[in-house]
């Protein structure tokens, strides 16, 4: 649990006016997958570093590709959900609703979900460093042990 930020608030983002109706995800899925490209060329990376937690992307992992102008409110999408982690790569938290400055690759807890941020799927793919840190990063939000 993250205790630097115990008690700030969260505000609607300013120009959230290009919210978007997603379909929700599957009962069981527990982990969200936001991105701001489709998982495409990354799909085998993705899959690789999933495995790696030992989960599958098809079968834990619900997937939303968000464009620069798209607005949500996550907390509204995950509550209701089994949604409990979310991995977000290459979208600033005021596009999910969540008026907040948080470094990529910390866990951040907030209103019952474990977040994660980080660069694009690209940018992790051709860098070896910020995969280590992504790396690391997803063991403390899913312990192997």
């Amino acid at each position: 649990m993250n205790t630097l930020y115990p008690n700030f608030q969260i505000f609607a983002a300013k120009g959230s006016n290009q919210s978007r109706e997603l379909e929700k995800p599957a009962p069981l899925k527990q982990v969200l997958l936001i991105s701001s490209a489709p998982v495409g060329t990354q799909e085998e990376m993705v899959s690789n570093m999933i495995k790696a937690l030992k989960l599958d992307l098809h079968e834990h992992i619900h997937v939303i590709v968000l464009t620069p102008s798209d607005r949500i409110s996550l907390i509204r999408y995950c509550r209701d959900t089994a949604i409990s982690k979310v991995l977000v790569f290459g979208l600033a938290p005021e596009q999910l609703s969540l008026h907040i400055k948080w470094p990529n690759y910390q866990v951040l807890e907030l209103s019952g979900l474990q977040l994660l941020f980080g660069q694009t799927l690209e940018e992790v793919a051709q860098k070896k460093e910020i995969k280590i840190k992504l790396w690391n990063a997803l063991q403390q939000m899913f312990p192997l042990g």
